[in-house]
This record gives C-alpha cells, structure tokens and sequence, in this order.
C-alpha cells in the first residue's frame, strides 16, 4: 500500500489553497464545539514531575548547532526539562468563554494537536514504564510499568532505542487541528510535531544528550503499545535520547491490550475519510517493509545548484541568550514593522536551520529532504528579489531582482505578515522523487522536517530578537513565481522573519495547574 505513492499525490493537490479555492470553499468555524486543548486520562495513577528542573542554559545558537560535552545521569529532572521545553505551557490568555493555553513551541491556530509519550528504564526518580506527558498538571500519566524499550526498538527495527534510558514519542488528536483546517491539518500534524521536535532536539544538545530522529516504525504495534486507537490518535515519531548504555536485564517481551478512559474533546467530532487514507496508506506493516524503507534513505538525492549570481553568506552571528529564555520568548509574530534585518542575521538562521538532523530517514545528518526559496524584501546589504539558499555552498542564489512585497503578501494568502515580512522563507521539496524513494511515507517526512526546520527558523530568530511566524499559502502560485527555479518542486511550509512593530512580553514556566 506504501508504495502505491498516488495516494499522497492525490491528497497534497486535493489540500491545495488556491486563490479561488479560499473565495468558493466556505466554511465557519464552530467555537461551541470547540476541543478541549488537553488529553485527560480518567482513573490513572499520575506523577508530578519536579517544579524545580533544570533550564537548558547554554547559548541558544550554539544548542542549535552542537551538543556540549557532559557526562551527566539521566534523572526524573532532565526529563522534566525535556518536556516542558518540548511541550510546556508558557502563558495563558483568558478570552473569557475560552481559555487559550500557548506553549512553547509553535504550532497552527494555536490548537497543539501533538501529544507526548515516554518509554525510559529505571531512572532515579521513575521507574521502567510507558507514560503520558500532561503539561496541564505538569505530571505523568502511568499506562503501563516495566521497561518497554526492546519492545519499541522491535517495532522500528533500531537496536539504539533498548540500550538508551529514554525514548519520547510525538503524536497526534487529528481532530484538534481538523476542527479549523479540516483536510489539510494532515500536513499540520507534522508541520506542528516537527516544531516541537526542533526545541526538543535543542533541549537535548544543551544537556549534552545524544538524539535520533525516528520515522520508521511499524505503525500499529506502536499504536497498541500506546494505547491508542491510531484513528484519532495516531504515532507520528520516535525519539530516542542518551548514550547507548542503559542495557537491561529485564526487558518486557509482550504488550497487553490496553484501553483507557479519555475525557472528550468536544461535543462532537468530524471526521475526514481522505486524512485516513493517507495515513492508512503511509503506514508500514512488517519488518521486510520496513528494512526495505529504510534501505530507501541509502541513496538520498543532493541540493539544487542554479547558474545564477551567487551571494556568500556572511559571517554568522553567535552571541545569544540561553536557549531557555529564547524558548520562552518565542512567539508567533502578529505584525511586523518592515524594518531591515541584518544581512549576517539572515545568515546565522539559514546556517542554524540547517544544521545536521541525524534521522533515520536521511543518509548522513548533513542530508535533507527541504529546499530553501527565499523572497528578500528589506535586509541591509542585499538586494532586494528571490532567492534560492543553496546548503551545498552556503550561498544565496539571485534569481529575480525587484520589490516583492505585495507578491509575498499575495502569496501568503494576501496576508498583511507576509508583506510586512523582511524575509519570506518558502520550505520546498522534491515530492515526486522523495515519494518515489519512501513510497506515501515519503509525505509524512517532507512536512516533518519542514516542521523540524521551521522550528529551527523560529529559534535561530528569536534568537537574534528577531520575530518569526508560519504562513498558510497559496501552494501553485509559489511554484508559479519562483519558475524555473522551482521545477518539480513542491512548497510544503512557509515562515515569515523580520522586526516586530512591538514589543511581546516573555512568557513564563507554568509548571502545572490544580
């Protein structure tokens, strides 16, 4: 079923903005069905992580890039540090009927669709089991006691997963992000996990732990292991965190069926039959499937390299903020002032972004599916017009000059933001080819590293005091405007950078709610 790949296909066009698509296709949104933004379990033993965790302090670029050299244990401590700055929540606006919980990383229309599950070994302060992740009351669910790390490494084929202490699981309650954006939220569950594996992955490199990215796993004994239906709760990723020297003894060799009580999500839910598709269809079922996609990674296809002007980077900025001051300023930009950003900014967050993502999918950390087109509208020393960033080099390529401001608008579904911007970063990849060599999976992983890469867009700006936000968009007019450069390319995500017209008050740590 994999590899029948006009599946995905078929729903990347079907989920397309046009500029009459937005003008014909109505739709409202219902605030009294609104979900509610928490998963609750009913009737399960709950753990409070510690209040007093540790903050990842080294410099925002740096945890962006390399991984300090510690020797340190892993303890109940770290772990709370990891997720709160992977998923925590950092400020609370009180609408009145509604209660809007932000957390610390991004994610579309505000609706954190993504969910947090662990399976670790013995570790002081917790024991070997399979937990839930509730930022609301900044504690863990216990699902299951014993130390389930063979079985997870059984189901994605990857040794590492039974020999690290820890292993963080992203997925995703389709039905937060259906509610506003309907089909298309498929995209959105990656775009807003791949956000959150971006701090997650900073997170880690500041506390000197070693990470893998993990995209291949067979999907339903992950979901049986979770307890999750993998319907309206399905696995997105795998994490495994820390050196391979937790060994063990006495691993757990079978999974029990499992099925707890939930709290629903709103009165009622509507369902998309074309997001099951596509998930069904992206989905691996035996371990020969399996071997053979990650086989598939072997092989990966390299950067685009255009006969144009080329533009050296400038040196890079490094001076920032510890990451957990960076990651509690960040926020999504609500109006930009159209002031210039300094050439060597925009240089520091192309390089950042960049920077090496060891994932199973790709060949070497330095590969990856995403392509950067840029439309530059007011940055110092450097022309304004479009671009294409070539990884390769470390250059900006000029493929049109001119003042592009109301076509960034325009493309960004006419909004004000993508005018106002001073950069316009379109995040494209070579669909055809990338399912070609995975098969419908092949969709799951261009938006999750687009969404791994954003993030990165995110925090390298922040880090600079520079605002960032993520833009819907009109998918065929981008290929359209960057053509020819754009040949086979398919834009997969959007973020806009520049000088905010105000000044955002940080967010704080809300360790937990009563």
């Amino acid at each position: 079923m994999n590899k029948d790949y006009n599946v995905a296909l078929n729903f990347h066009n079907l989920t397309k903005h046009s500029y009459l698509s937005v003008r014909t296709d109505r739709y409202y949104l219902d605030w009294d069905n609104f979900p509610y933004p928490f998963k609750v379990y009913e009737n399960v033993e709950k753990i409070k992580l510690p209040k007093a965790f540790p903050k990842p302090n080294l410099k925002a670029l740096e945890a962006l890039s390399s991984k300090i050299d510690k020797s340190k244990e892993l303890t109940i401590n770290e772990i709370a540090e990891l997720l709160y700055f992977t998923a925590g929540i950092s400020r609370v606006f009180d609408e009145g009927l509604i209660k809007y919980y932000f957390r610390v990383a991004p994610a579309t229309g505000a609706l954190y669709s993504t969910e947090l599950y662990l399976v670790c070994c013995n570790l002081e302060g917790i024991k070997a089991g399979l937990y839930h992740f509730d930022p609301y009351s900044f504690s863990l669910d216990v699902l299951r006691l014993g130390d389930y790390r063979e079985i997870l490494s059984k189901i994605a084929l990857e040794e590492r997963i039974k020999k690290v202490p820890l292993s963080i699981i992203l997925t995703s309650i389709g039905w937060r992000n259906v509610w506003k954006y309907r089909k298309r939220s498929y995209r959105h569950w990656y775009w807003d996990s791949g956000a959150m594996t971006a701090n997650l992955l900073a997170v880690a490199n500041a506390e000197g732990l070693d990470t893998k990215v993990i995209m291949g796993f067979k999907d339903q004994p992950l979901n049986k292991l979770l307890a999750i239906d993998g319907r309206k709760e399905c696995a997105l990723s795998i994490i495994s965190i820390g050196p391979e020297t937790y060994i063990s003894e006495n691993y757990e060799t079978s999974i029990n069926e499992k099925e707890f009580k939930v709290r629903p999500l709103s009165k009622k839910e509507i369902e998309y039959k074309e997001i099951y598709q596509i998930h069904e269809a992206s989905s691996l079922f035996t371990d020969e499937e399996l071997l053979e996609w990650k086989n598939s990674a072997k092989d990966l296809f390299g950067s685009l390299n255009f006969e144009v002007t080329r533009i050296h980077l400038t040196k890079t900025q490094d001076e920032s903020d510890e990451l957990w001051k960076v990651i509690l300023r960040r926020g999504s930009t609500r109006k930009f002032s159209r002031k210039p950003i300094p050439f060597s900014s925009l240089s520091t967050i192309l390089i950042k972004t960049i920077s090496e993502l060891n994932a199973d999918f790709l060949a070497t950390s330095k590969d990856s599916l995403i392509e950067y087109f840029l439309i530059v509208n007011e940055v110092e020393s450097l022309e304004s017009g479009a671009y294409h960033f070539n990884k390769s080099t470390l250059q900006l390529e000029f493929l049109k000059k001119g003042k592009f401001r109301n076509v960034s608008q325009y493309l960004c579904l006419e909004q004000e933001l993508g005018g106002d911007a001073s950069v316009v970063i379109f995040l494209m990849s070579n669909l055809n080819r990338a399912l070609q060599k995975f098969g419908n999976r092949g969709y799951r992983l261009c938006n999750y590293e687009a969404g791994i890469r954003a993030g990165r867009i995110y925090l390298a700006a922040y880090s600079l005091n520079i605002g960032a936000t993520g833009l819907t968009f009109y998918d065929d007019d981008i290929i359209d405007f960057f053509s020819p450069y754009s040949k086979d390319m398919q834009n997969i995500m959007v973020v806009a950078i520049g000088i905010p017209a105000y000044k955002a008050k940080m967010g704080k740590i809300y360790a937990g709610f009563e």
